[in-house]
C-alpha cells in the first residue's frame, strides 16, 4: 500500500502543524514568510483536533511518516468560516513538498467528503471497522472511485482563519492507488460516518471550501471531484482578498 488515510494522532500533532507550517511557507502563502503570525496558527493541530476532524495521509513504509492533512470543520465548530447549517467546511488542506504528485491531496478531498457525509450530532460508541456498505453511503458516485486518475502536479492554498479559508495544497494522482482505498481505511480509522465530531450537525448534506482566484490547480480539483462554484457565497476575509468558494451536495 502507497499510504492509508486516517485520523491524525495525538502524538502527531507537532509533526502535521510543521507539515503544514512548511507547506504553506514553500508555497508562498504567508505574506510575510517565518515571521507571518498564521505560522502559530497552522501549526496548532491540537485546538483543530479539539474542535473538529483532523485527517492525515500516512506513507505505508512501516516508518508512518506523514504525508499530508486537512481539517474538517462542522457548522457551529470553532474552525468553520463559512459553513452553513448543514454542512461541513473543508480547511487546511497541506501535502508535504516531497509527497506530491502521488495523489494524497485528492484522497484527503475524497475521505473528507466521506466523513462528512456521515456526521451527527448525537454521540455514539466508537466502532473499529464500519460495514463495508458504510464505508460509501451517500458518497457521490464520482468520488467513490477506487483508483483516482492520473493528473499533473497541483500546486494551491491558502491561509487560516482570518485570512483566507479552505487552504489547499493539492497535488494530482500519478500513482495507482493502493490496493485498499484510502477512503475507506479513512473511515475505518478516522472514526466511522455517523460518529459525534466536536461541534458536529445533526446532518451534513454539503461540503463547501474557499480559495483564491490565482489557485487555478485548486479550481481544477474542485471541479474534478464535482465541486460546483457558489459565486454569491465568495468572500473577503481582509481587503483586497477575495476567496472563491466552492460547494459539493453529499
Amino acid at each position: 500500500m502507497d499510504f492509508t488515510i486516517r485520523a491524525v494522532r495525538s502524538d502527531e500533532h507537532t509533526a502535521l502543524g510543521e507539515l503544514t507550517a512548511r507547506a504553506y511557507l514553500h508555497d508562498g502563502l504567508l505574506d510575510f514568510g517565518e515571521s507571518d503570525e498564521q505560522l502559530s496558527l497552522l501549526r496548532d493541530v491540537a485546538a483543530r483536533a479539539a474542535g473538529a476532524r483532523v485527517l492525515v495521509a500516512a506513507d505505508s513504509d512501516g516508518e508512518g511518516r506523514l504525508l499530508g492533512g486537512v481539517t474538517l470543520a462542522p457548522h457551529g465548530g470553532p474552525w468553520a468560516e463559512r459553513a452553513r447549517p448543514g454542512e461541513a467546511e473543508l480547511r487546511m488542506l497541506a501535502v508535504a513538498a516531497g509527497a506530491r504528485r502521488r495523489g494524497v491531496g485528492e484522497a484527503l478531498v475524497r475521505a473528507c467528503a466521506e466523513h462528512a457525509a456521515g456526521f451527527t450530532g448525537a454521540a455514539r460508541p466508537a466502532r473499529t471497522t464500519p460495514p463495508a456498505s458504510t464505508a460509501r453511503t451517500a458518497l457521490p458516485a464520482h468520488l467513490a472511485r477506487t483508483t483516482p486518475p492520473a493528473r499533473p502536479a497541483h500546486r494551491t492554498g491558502a491561509a487560516h482563519p482570518a485570512r483566507t479559508a479552505g487552504a489547499t495544497h493539492t497535488p494530482g494522482s500519478g500513482h495507482a492507488a493502493p490496493a485498499t482505498d484510502p477512503v475507506t481505511a479513512a473511515a475505518a480509522s478516522a472514526g466511522a460516518p455517523g460518529e459525534a465530531v466536536p461541534g458536529g450537525p445533526a446532518e451534513v448534506s454539503r461540503l463547501v471550501v474557499s480559495t483564491r482566484s490565482a489557485m487555478r490547480p485548486a479550481r481544477r480539483l474542485w471541479a474534478r471531484l464535482g465541486f460546483v462554484r457558489t459565486p454569491d457565497r465568495d468572500w473577503e476575509p481582509l481587503p483586497g482578498v477575495t476567496l472563491l468558494t466552492y460547494a459539493l451536495t453529499l
